[in-house]
C-alpha cells in the first residue's frame, strides 16, 4: 500500500522541504555527537538510498512503512536485548 501524502510544506519557505538526504545525515551526525557525550548507545540504520526508498518507506519519501518499521524494531530490540 502506497500513501498519498507528501512531507508538510513550509510557506515561509516557498514551500521547499529542507528534510533532504544532507539535512538528515547532518542531523543524524549531531546525534551520535550527543549520544556519545550522554553516554546512550546511538543505533545505526543507514542503507543505500535506493534500497531505503524502495522497501522502507511509503512513496511519500518520508514515513516508513510496515517493513520500515519491523527495520527499526528489530534493530532497537537488539541493542535492548543486552539489558533484558
Amino acid at each position: 500500500m502506497r500513501a498519498k501524502t507528501n512531507p508538510k510544506q513550509n510557506p515561509l519557505t516557498g514551500g521547499k522541504s529542507y528534510f533532504t538526504n544532507k539535512r538528515r545525515k547532518m542531523f543524524e551526525n549531531q546525534l551520535k555527537i550527543l549520544c556519545r557525550k550522554k553516554g546512550v548507545d546511538f543505533i545505526e540504520i543507514r542503507m543505500n538510498e535506493d534500497e531505503w526508498k524502495k522497501k522502507y518507506l511509503y512513496e511519500d519519501g518520508l514515513h516508513l512503512n510496515q517493513k520500515g518499521h519491523n527495520l527499526i524494531g528489530k534493530k532497537i530490540l537488539k541493542k535492548l536485548e543486552k539489558w533484558i
